[in-house]
């Protein structure tokens, strides 16, 4: 095969000057200039003056101060009434007390690992055929994978997976359903 004749390319060098003409305008330009009269006005002179202001007698002010009326709360347990408790009063702390530890319970029990292989599964395997195997070792043998231990193994990270703007009491209450003690204004 012959070989391809090699393109010589010269090189150019701009030495040209290229002029320009550039017509002229001759345009008046008109100057207007403002003057500004400032006229010298009388200066104001304030003299002081004394004023007798009458001494105020020492009155007793008393002052009423209105509470608002307490809010008044109804209490269900399971929904059934339990009782009527005033706003900001140590029975309403106590009820609120005992769904804070019922909430936070569920989200412990969500944090415990479990070793259910079913659940394991589902855990770990896309969704698109994680029902197909039984156990997540049955997975990696039948796909050719190297056994590893699964990435993750509880329920809470599981749906913080799936919900990532869902909270760890949002996720909670929607596992194991409202809490104990519910309270409407009266």
């Amino acid at each position: 095969m012959p070989r391809p004749k090699k393109i010589v390319q010269e090189e150019s060098k701009i030495s040209e000057v290229i002029e320009v003409q550039e017509e002229s305008k001759i345009s008046e330009v008109i100057e207007v200039q403002e003057e500004l009269v400032v006229e010298p006005v009388e200066e104001l002179i304030v003299e002081p003056v004394a004023i007798k202001v009458p001494e105020l007698e020492d009155l007793s002010v008393e002052e009423v101060i209105e509470e608002a009326p307490k809010t008044i709360f109804k209490v269900y347990h399971l929904g059934n009434f339990v009782a009527d408790v005033e706003e900001n009063s140590s029975t309403l702390d106590e009820y609120l007390e005992k769904n804070r530890v019922q909430l936070y319970d569920n989200v412990a029990k969500l944090r415990i690992p479990t070793t259910d292989q079913e659940d394991l599964v589902l855990f770990n395997v896309p969704a698109t055929d994680n029902r197909k195997y039984n156990s997540l070792a049955q997975y990696y043998q039948q796909n050719g994978l190297a056994p590893q231990s699964p990435r993750i193994n509880d329920w809470m990270t599981y749906y913080k997976f799936k919900y990532p703007m869902a909270t760890e009491e949002e996720i909670a209450i929607q596992v194991f359903g409202p809490l104990d003690y519910s309270f409407e204004i009266a």
